[in-house]
This record gives structure tokens, C-alpha cells and sequence, in this order.
């Protein structure tokens, strides 16, 4: 029973006090408008860096480029570089989702569902138990997931349901520079036409 229940993200469970998703609203407030952007209008998307253990939160407002807003670090980890193959392999998926899930009850404080598996998913994922409840939350235990602090969470989270449209959330197994493209291809070469790939795609979303 202890590894099935591990073998998820999803546990619904009100763990208590919500005293800090509360005391950031005035933290997102002084961020919004050190950054010129309307609290009424604004997108919000992140990407994740697997190897640099880091997420990047971007906003944008009606009359604003994309910015970075915060990067918040992972407080744990599991798994290698690579995408997820199966349930209960502990690896954090590679790929280009979006937020589906709002969970003010996570028995990781808040959390944030992503729609794994998508199509890309499923190119290279056991069809049969390709895994599933993939999720950014609080805490700092995880099995595949994204684990970035309650602390943390709670501004995220607050960010997140005052965006004005779907939110893309972008994973990726590392930051795409030279030395790290040549070190990480030779060491997973089994991955590196997924790799190309997927950086292509990402580049395509940002023209």
C-alpha cells in the first residue's frame, strides 16, 4: 500500500492552516506593479529545468512583454533526465502542458495539475500505465512531481488563479546551451532526437 500511494502526486487531503496563501496576496500585489502589470489582465506561463533543478515564472500584460517574475527552485527531486515511460518510475516529465488542476486541498499545501499525458507523452510512454496526476506543489517530497516550498506554492498558486488564460507550463531536461547539449547527449544518447525535438517546439511557441 506504501508504494502505490507514492507512486502519485495527487493526494487530496486539508492539511490546515492556509495562513501563507493568504499573507502573499500583498506580495503578488507589490510584484504586479513593480512590473506594470494589471491584476485584472495578465498571462502567465513557466518553464522547468530538470537538470538546474529551477522554475521560471513569466507574466505578461496587455501592453507588456514577457517577463520573468520569479524563479523558485526545486526543494527536491526524483528520477533522472528523460521523460516519465511508465507509473511509478519517478521521473518528472518532459514536454509542453498546461495547468488543468487547481488543488486548494493538497496534502502538499496547494498544488497545480498538469494535463500529462498529452500525444507527445504517448509517442514514448507505456500506452497501457503511461502514469499520471502530475502536479507543481508545496512541500519538498515528491515522485515525479514539481515540489517548490509551501512558502513558495502559496505565491504561485495566488499568481496563477488570477491569470487571464490557460496557463502553458513548459518542462525541460536542461537549460539549452552548447556544453550542456554536448554533455548531456553523449550521456543520454538514447534521448537526444526527443531532446531536439521537443527544444524545436519550444522555440516554435516563443517565435
Amino acid at each position: 500500500m506504501f508504494i502505490i500511494l507514492l507512486s502519485s502526486c495527487m493526494f487530496n487531503e486539508d492539511t490546515g492552516s492556509k495562513q501563507n496563501y493568504f499573507n502573499k496576496q500583498v506580495v503578488i500585489s507589490k510584484l504586479l506593479d513593480s512590473l506594470k502589470i494589471s491584476p485584472s489582465a495578465y498571462s502567465l506561463r513557466m518553464e522547468a529545468f530538470k537538470q538546474e533543478k529551477t522554475l521560471n515564472v513569466y507574466l505578461k500584460g496587455n501592453d507588456t512583454d514577457w517577463r520573468l517574475a520569479r524563479t523558485y527552485p526545486f526543494c527536491s527531486f526524483s528520477g533522472d533526465l528523460g521523460p516519465k515511460i511508465r507509473e511509478g518510475d519517478g521521473q518528472i516529465p518532459e514536454g509542453i502542458y498546461q495547468v488543468e488542476v487547481f488543488n486548494p486541498k493538497s496534502k502538499f499545501y496547494l498544488s497545480l495539475g498538469l494535463n500529462y499525458p498529452t500525444d507527445r507523452d504517448l509517442l514514448l510512454a507505456d500506452p497501457q500505465d503511461p502514469g499520471s496526476d502530475i502536479y507543481i506543489h508545496g512541500g519538498c517530497k515528491t515522485v515525479g512531481c514539481i515540489p517548490i516550498t509551501d512558502e513558495k506554492m502559496a505565491e504561485l498558486y495566488l499568481l496563477a488563479k488570477g491569470a487571464s488564460s490557460d496557463i502553458e507550463v513548459v518542462i525541460l531536461p536542461f537549460k539549452q546551451t552548447i556544453p550542456n547539449s554536448a554533455k548531456y547527449y553523449t550521456s543520454h544518447p538514447q534521448w537526444k532526437f526527443f531532446w531536439e525535438k521537443l527544444f524545436q517546439d519550444v522555440r516554435s511557441l516563443r517565435k
